[in-house]
């Protein structure tokens, strides 16, 4: 699931604080939510705020490596 809207630089999502870390994205500030299976897979999310814009990004299965590319093809 892809979404973007003019909003304040917050959303919620049902993933663990501990699984969150800060990032970029396109040299865009992020936070990156890493899947919960040590295989890579399971929940993944990124958020990036971009100039009062802040898009989300979330997956089920997809590596994060997998969503990061999807990510940096958006900006």
């Amino acid at each position: 699931m892809i979404s973007r809207g003019l909003v304040e630089p917050s959303v919620r999502i049902a993933i663990p604080a501990e699984r969150w870390s800060a990032g970029t994205i396109a040299g865009h500030p992020a936070a990156i939510a890493r899947p919960i299976l040590a295989n890579g897979l399971g929940q993944t999310a990124i958020v990036v705020s971009d100039n009062g814009v802040v898009t989300t990004i979330q997956a089920d299965n997809l590596t994060l490596d997998e969503l990061q590319r999807i990510a940096n093809g958006l900006f």
